[in-house]
């Protein structure tokens, strides 16, 4: 997904981007597993900082 630091210029969002959405409007507290679960994407493992 394009990121832009220009505040005037938004982003494009694809259809993973508007399903994370619609989901956490329907619960922000879902846990990042959930969330990865019911929009069908791969829950990155933590790296250490």
């Amino acid at each position: 997904m394009p990121v832009s630091n220009d505040s005037s210029t938004p982003a494009s969002l694809d259809e993973t981007d508007l399903r994370i959405l619609e989901v956490l409007a329907d619960d922000a507290r879902i846990t990042n597993a959930q969330l990865a679960s019911k929009v069908g994407i791969a829950l990155r493992p933590r790296t250490p900082e």
